[in-house]
């Protein structure tokens, strides 16, 4: 017992000193808008609100305007912050200002200007790192996606260093790598589709991304605003589009993300078809059903529900929250789960208001910090080999083993001999007993595990490799044995994934045997024997399957057709991967059939059971019920004729309903309940129902031809006629009194009926014709009366010699001019009389005439070209005799005098209006402009260019030179002379003087202990800039670096100087705090460093020692570079205490039960079943250990095994009802031996009677006893009236519907095929009626159909009153059953003043429209019908109607 208490307590303190890892505050946070980092927030005017305390406090920072970021630790304290240009630390002082989120070309000052713009990420195994990260804005200049890495303390370790050579758009966005522990990054190139999603790992970010060509194209310009988000999952990545509707139908694109490949795919656009939302910033909610953004210009947060994944379903969502700030305003999840925006105020949907807020919110996504524990295992015999080790998140306390990306973590440090080490699995094995050190480790987190393995004693139990049991069966332990072994116990060291926690298996032991029952989850358990002997435990275990039963649930109950002989039962299409398969049915009279086949053919109705048997024999059940339905006598609506008209077309549809019972073959080849047809011939439906009844139906269908008609198209002068009609359609032409070649003829807009109609005026005349067999169709005649042709030449005119005119005859369409011509226009330059002749298009003719003289031209001459210098004056003359003068200067006068460059031009007019123009061109030559700037000065060692200016002829330096430029080094007064080709000449002088550089000297290279500082002085120089960006004389460092300065003195020059600092590092360990142990423990102290010396104060010089007794203990450890650390620790040596809780104990269920302790005053009692007092009074079987923990906290073991046998346990369930003719299945579920009461023995019985039935199992010891009833019913009877079939029912007639009674009695539930659950019903429409009828879960079927026939009536009324008086108003026919109609009303003179073919039209007494005079009018109505037989009837009826006013 004691061997095992020391090794128990060893394993606790070796845990304790571990790790110094400091986890987050939570480590239940999984959601990232949890994480602790995210705890305070950054937002306008400087504010910050702590979601832990609910303070917002203002800091020293500047204003924010868009893209901003807030870090904060693991423990939620702030950090550092920034706005995407400048960075502060925690105390609001100025870090950097090298941050490169665009900022609208600099408009909005030292503040980042993107929608997103800005992010901060870190790896959670380089907790010291943060990446901060920046895009590029919508207007500015192109700086890429650039990071600093920031450390814990605000300052800028690196950067920015830029990720590759493209622009972004302004979204950026973050989630978690497949493996929990890499930060994928996703931006989107401007210009292209392209979305780069960078990888951030342990050791920075990777420089190749992943492309995914799935964005929108054209991102330029404004369409870069717009946000992207991660679904919390990391398994969505949405995208916002402004300025991107309605032309490409988008406003927001929903995509997948694959978090282990970085991939995004599978794009689907969402857009209002309405109007644009403009999407401005966007977020997931919490959940990840809803997405949410904010609209550009106004704030306005909108929702799209995005949980269907359906693109139909997610554009009708989007919704008007009615919510959000103001203008650009961003949108992000707060720490406390709330959805937020700027724009004025930070305030949440839920109305949380945080403060003032300019438009941006903070953006992070930073993973709590975390490290690695391998599992202790102690000391370990090598017969307990092979070794699982496992290594868990010290933090989130998972399994840390086979990370993806990171899977060959273990390794092996030191080893006592050959070994086997799985890196990935951290399965270990060996032959050879000693020490071993174990290392895992990921990037730069580790951590190490020593073990021993000793030699066994002896000790040995047993058992067989493996077993199996179907679900549900008992499986007896003792039979596992390969040598019996007695005193032990039975333990479940592992269960399968379905079921981790055990809560579905009961162990159970009963005198000497033990066993394990009622398993309700499949798979593999791992079951171990244990003997205690005399404190030596050894064990040995055994691996059981439990099988899966086979579930094959693919049997449904149907129906069939009594005459189509038996219905197939196939439960071959079951195969759970365990077959082959053996089959038993079972007939509806509970009997075994002896079929053996996965197919069973049955032709009688009933139950039926299959039993399959797997290739494990484990047995799962299958059943079905099959009824009988009956042959079907479908009809054809319209059968036996149906008449059309050509391009008509006819709905066929029998008197079966598709109702998901009924399935339809026409003879077309369709499978519809109705088709539609369009040509004549015999049309069939064969109709079958699911249970293989059928029933075939036949109509036949002519189309009638259309009548023979043709339009027209014609023209005519203004004043003549013509007539239309006239021999196109018949060769007749008489007036329409009665049918003429079987066609009816009326002209649409005259009302006339006559066959032909004479016209004179411009319009469309519509012919309408009708065949006797009511066929219609429509000639329409389009006349034009054209206007005459209309020509004018104008007035008699005349033009100067050289012009020509053009004289325009007009629109028309042939021309004959005089003397010669045949176009639209005449261009001339002679004098003559011209005369046209036009004819247009509908060969009407005009004619005009003019006559046309031709009067000489002015003479005028400017000269030539010519130039005069700057200052002089040059005139231009005209000439004399001309009645007006025009110059290009407005001038009038014959001349002008200029001095002005220019192109001068003049018009002449002379007395016949005669116009000549010239000009001339006058070019001024300037002096040449020579400047060689102001004086100047240059720095000693540099030279300097004077240039005279380009362009002139020959140039003079002074002192020496004649080239353009010259290039000198010394003080001087230097001067140039300049001359253009036109001889003018310009000058010019400046004063050059040379400048001293400083001398700057840093000293030579060096290095420092890292826990001493060094100031580097440039010594000299009134400005300086080091490379670490310090603008001072001196700058204090201690980090390895090399280091620049540029010294700048007052004149502007400049010295340079580097100095290179190497840091050598101390030796960094930690013997932990004082600590204490038991008397039976030792303690390693170890720095843990190998290239180091090391003087303990016990004299070791190794880098650990093992200590037992108390004292101080310290240590000196000096590195290679000569620096050294110091440690010490306090141990404290205790006592334990001595426990003894007697032998183990065996009892029955009811026995009391009593373990005690002798009692210590002021020691704590932990026992393994929960008490905390010295004495318990079990009532479970069971290992029951008391853990004795003395003040000092050391630790005494003890244990007894409690045994109590249990009593087998019968539950035969529920009372059981069935149907009069079923089976009820009683089971016991016992592995015992079962008796059942009607003498039965076994498991299972199978009744059909009622009674009470009684069982009795055993187990050899004990028994139990269980009672169940069956009551078997009687199964429903219908009292549907039959006869009724017979009857055919008019319910036009009948108002009150016909009343459908099904009988019973009032137990009975009914439901009826129109959802109706009364016993009878009303009914109001012929059809198929059926009802189920039920007693309790008993339920027959019965039906009935309704012939419905209405014999059909025309009542036509002999006189109205069309006086609106609201009484007898109108004429119209009162119809029923009535198919075909069409109405004709003529006057005395046989003009058609009505027609309609709608029997609900009424007629009003008016003609176009005008009322009709009191007089007796002539009717003639045509109308068909169905007989009670089915054909169709065509009558037609003629009378009169007088109108009376």
């Amino acid at each position: 017992m004691k061997k095992v208490t020391i090794f128990l307590l060893t394993l606790l303190l070796t845990t304790m000193f571990s790790f110094a890892q400091q986890c987050p505050t939570n480590t239940s946070l999984v959601q990232p808008w949890t994480w602790p980092a995210h705890s305070n927030w950054y937002f306008g005017d400087g504010n910050i609100h702590n979601f832990n305390t609910g303070v917002t406090t203002n800091s020293n920072a500047y204003d924010s305007y868009e893209g901003i970021s807030s870090v904060s630790d693991d423990q939620g304290n702030l950090l550092f912050y920034t706005n995407g240009r400048n960075l502060w630390d925690a105390d609001g002082n100025l870090t950097s200002n090298a941050l490169l989120e665009g900022n609208e070309g600099g408009g909005t000052g030292p503040v980042g200007s993107a929608s997103q713009g800005v992010i901060t990420i870190r790896h959670p195994f380089a907790p010291d790192d943060y990446y901060v990260l920046t895009t590029d804005d919508a207007l500015g200049a192109t700086l890429g996606l650039n990071y600093v890495i920031v450390g814990k303390d605000g300052q800028v370790k690196s950067g920015p260093t830029r990720l590759g050579g493209f622009r972004t758009t302004e979204g950026i966005a973050a989630t978690l790598h497949d493996n929990g522990l890499d930060v994928w990054v996703t931006v989107q190139v401007s210009g292209t589709r392209d979305y780069y999603t960078y990888l951030l790992t342990c050791s920075g970010f990777e420089s190749v991304p992943v492309i995914s060509n799935v964005g929108p194209p054209g991102v330029v310009a404004d369409k870069e605003r717009g946000g992207i988000a991660f679904s919390p999952d990391g398994s969505k990545f949405v995208q916002g589009h402004p300025d991107y509707w309605p032309n490409s139908g988008k406003e927001v694109t929903i995509y997948d993300f694959d978090n282990l490949t970085g991939y995004i795919t599978n794009p689907i656009d969402i857009a209002s078809t309405q109007t644009s939302q403009n999407p401005y910033d966007i977020t997931f909610s919490p959940d990840g059903q809803m997405v949410y953004f904010t609209q550009a210009g106004t704030g306005t947060i909108w929702s799209i529900d995005v949980s269907s994944g359906v693109k139909a379903t997610m554009v009708a969502s989007l919704t008007n929250t009615g919510l959000g700030g103001g203008g650009f305003s961003a949108i992000e999840i707060g720490p406390d789960g709330q959805i937020y925006t700027g724009g004025g105020s930070a305030t949440s949907m839920g109305g949380n208001n945080l403060g003032t807020a300019d438009f941006g919110l903070p953006t992070m996504y930073i993973p709590p910090a975390d490290s690695v524990e391998i599992q202790p295992v102690g000391n370990i015999q090598i017969c307990d080999l092979p070794l699982d080790l496992s290594t868990l998140w010290y933090c989130k306390g998972s399994d840390a083993e086979n990370t993806s990306r990171y899977e060959n973590a273990y390794s092996m440090e030191l080893s006592a001999g050959q070994h086997t080490l799985d890196d990935v699995t951290g399965f270990f094995n060996t032959s050879s007993v000693g020490q071993y050190r174990v290392r895992f480790q990921i990037c730069d987190i580790w951590d190490t595990l020593t073990f021993n393995i000793e030699d066994c004693e002896t000790c040995e139990v047993k058992l067989k490799q493996e077993a199996e049991v179907c679900l549900g069966e008992t499986l007896f332990l003792n039979n596992l044995f390969d040598e019996m072994s007695y005193g032990g116990y039975w333990t479940i060291d592992s269960l399968p994934s379905s079921n981790p926690d055990g809560d579905n298996y009961v162990l159970a032991i009963q005198g000497i045997d033990t066993i394990l029952f009622k398993l309700s989850d499949a798979g593999t358990y791992k079951l171990s024997y244990n003997i205690n002997k005399q404190g030596l435990i050894c064990k040995d275990s055994i691996y059981v399957t439990v099988r899966e039963l086979p579930k094959p649930d693919v049997l449904s109950d149907a129906s069939f057709c009594p005459f189509k002989g038996s219905h197939t039962l196939d439960v071959s299409s079951f195969d759970n991967g365990n077959g082959p398969y053996t089959y038993n049915w079972i007939n509806n009279t509970n009997e075994s059939s002896m079929r053996t086949l996965p197919l069973h053919n049955q032709g009688f109705p009933g139950y039926y059971w299959v039993d399959i048997t797997d290739k494990y024999g484990c047995v799962g059940r299958d059943s079905v019920l099959l009824s009988i339905s009956y042959n079907l006598s479908p009809v054809i609506v319209g059968s036996p004729l149906i008449e059309i008209c050509e391009g008509d077309s006819a709905t066929l549809v029998s008197n079966y309903i598709d109702d998901n019972i009924y399935y339809f073959n026409w003879s077309t080849g369709e499978n519809t309940e109705s088709i539609v047809v369009k040509e004549s011939g015999d049309y069939d439906v064969f109709v079958y129902d699911r249970y293989e009844c059928e029933g075939t139906a036949t109509v036949e269908v002519v189309v009638n031809p259309l009548p023979i008609v043709s339009d027209g198209n014609y023209s005519i002068c203004e004043g003549d006629k013509i007539i239309l009609g006239d021999n196109l359609d018949d060769n007749s032409g008489q007036i329409l009194l009665s049918p003429i070649n079987n066609y009816y003829y009326l002209w649409e807009n005259s009302g006339e009926v006559t066959y032909s109609l004479e016209v004179g005026e411009t319009g469309d005349y519509k012919r309408i014709v009708t065949t006797n067999k009511g066929c219609v169709d429509s000639s329409v005649y389009s006349l034009v009366v054209n206007d005459l042709p209309n020509v004018n030449l104008g007035n008699d005119t005349s033009i100067c010699i050289g012009e020509d005119i053009v004289f325009d005859a007009g629109e028309g369409f042939d021309y004959e001019w005089s003397p010669n011509g045949s176009d639209r226009t005449i261009t001339v330059d002679s004098a003559y009389v011209y005369s046209v002749i036009i004819t247009d298009m509908n060969n009407c003719k005009d004619t005009d005439s003019v006559s046309l003289l031709i009067n000489d031209l002015p003479i005028v001459d400017l000269g030539n070209d010519t130039s005069i210098c700057i200052g002089e004056d040059i005139v231009f003359d005209a000439g004399s005799g001309y009645v007006k003068y025009k110059w290009s200067e407005n001038e009038i006068e014959q001349t002008i005098l200029v001095n002005s460059p220019n192109l001068y031009s003049v018009i002449v007019t002379d007395s016949n209006g005669c116009e000549k123009t010239d000009d001339i061109e006058l070019s001024l030559d300037t002096l040449p402009i020579v400047d060689l700037g102001n004086d100047t000065s240059i720095c000693d060692g540099f030279d300097i260019t004077f240039d005279a200016g380009y362009g002139y002829l020959n140039y003079q330096w002074s002192p020496n030179g004649s080239d353009r430029t010259i290039t000198v080094d010394s003080s001087f007064q230097y001067s140039v002379i300049a001359t253009d080709s036109n001889g003018c000449i310009g000058s010019d002088s400046v004063v050059l003087t040379i400048d001293t550089l400083p001398i700057v000297n840093l000293g030579n290279d060096t290095s420092i202990c890292e826990d001493v500082d060094i100031t580097f002085d440039a010594i000299v120089g009134s400005e300086w800039l080091w490379s670490n960006g310090v603008e001072d004389k001196t700058i204090k460092v201690n980090s390895t670096s090399v280091y620049d300065v540029k010294v700048t003195d007052d004149l502007g020059c400049v010295g340079y100087d580097t100095i290179v600092l190497t840091i050598d590092t101390l030796p960094i360990f930690d013997l932990g705090p004082d600590t204490s142990i038991c008397s039976y423990e030792t303690i390693e102290l170890n720095t843990k460093i190998i290239q180091a010396t090391h003087l303990w104060s016990t004299g070791g010089v190794s880098n650990s020692i093992v200590v037992n007794t108390p004292g101080d203990y310290s240590v000196l450890v000096t590195n290679s570079f000569n620096c050294s650390s110091s440690d010490d620790i306090v141990l404290y040596v205790n006592e334990s205490p001595n426990v003894d809780i007697g032998e183990d104990i065996k009892v029955c269920v009811g026995t009391p039960v009593n373990i005690s302790s002798q009692e210590f005053n002021g020691y704590s009692y932990d026992w393994s079943s929960g008490e905390t007092t010295n004495s318990i009074n079990p009532t479970v079987g069971g290992d029951y250990e008391l853990k004795v923990t003395s003040l000092n906290g050391c630790i005494g073991f003890d244990t007894v095994v409690v045994e109590i046998l249990s009593n087998p346990v019968l539950d035969l369930g529920d009372d059981i009802t069935i149907c009069d003719g079923g089976v009820a299945i009683l089971e016991s579920n016992s592995q015992h031996t079962t008796t059942w009461s009607n003498g039965s023995v076994g498991d299972t019985i199978m009744v059909t009677d009622n009674g009470s039935f009684t069982a009795i199992i055993s187990n050899g010891f004990c028994s139990d006893t269980d009672t169940i009833l069956v009551d078997v019913i009687d199964y429903p009877v219908s009292g549907l009236d039959k006869s009724i079939e017979d009857q055919l029912i008019c319910f036009g007639d009948d108002q009150d519907g016909l009343n459908l009674e099904s009988g019973g009695n009032g137990r009975y539930d009914y439901l009826w095929s129109t959802g109706e659950t009364t016993s009878d019903i009303y009914v109001y429409s012929g059809g198929l009626y059926k009802v189920t009828i039920s007693e309790e879960f008993c339920s027959i079927s019965d039906s009935v159909f309704i012939k419905e026939y209405c014999s059909p009536s025309l009542y036509i009324p002999n006189a109205f009153t069309p006086n609106d008086d609201d009484k007898n108003n109108t004429f119209f026919a009162k119809s029923r059953n009535i198919i075909g109609f069409n109405i004709l009303i003529f006057d005395r003179w046989g003009m058609l003043i009505f027609e309609s073919d709608n029997v609900f039209q009424h007629w009003d007494g008016t003609f176009k429209g005008r009322p009709v005079q009191e007089d007796v009018y002539v009717w003639k109505i045509c109308y068909s019908y169905y007989n009670i037989g089915g054909s169709l009837v065509e009558k037609n009826r003629v009378g009169t109607v007088t109108v009376i006013r």
